[in-house]
C-alpha cells in the first residue's frame, strides 16, 4: 500500500537536510528511509532473523579488539586485520 503522506515525508527529508547538502545525500536520505521502512514491514510479516541465527548460519563470530574473525562452516578460521574503522 501506497503511503498517503509520501509528499509530506518528502518535503520533510528535504528541509531536515543541512544547507549544503548535495543530490547524493538527499538520496542516501531516500534510500535509508526505504531501507527502514522495508525492514519494518519484513519484521512485522515475521520475515526476519535472530542475529545469533544468522551469525550461525554464515559462520560470522565477533571478532577482538583489532581483529575480526571470520568462522567458515568447516571450523576454518581467517583473520581480517583493519576492520577498526580508522
Amino acid at each position: 500500500m501506497a503511503n498517503p503522506n509520501i509528499k509530506q515525508d518528502a518535503k520533510r527529508l528535504v528541509e531536515n537536510l543541512p544547507p549544503k547538502a548535495t543530490w547524493d545525500d538527499l538520496m542516501h536520505e531516500i534510500y535509508v528511509r526505504q531501507a527502514i521502512e522495508s525492514g519494518l514491514r519484513d519484521s512485522k510479516a515475521g520475515k526476519s532473523r535472530e542475529v545469533k541465527e544468522v551469525r550461525a548460519k554464515y559462520g560470522v563470530c565477533r571478532g577482538a579488539s583489532k581483529t575480526a574473525q571470520f568462522v567458515c562452516q568447516q571450523n576454518c578460521t581467517f583473520a581480517v586485520e583493519g576492520l577498526t574503522g580508522r
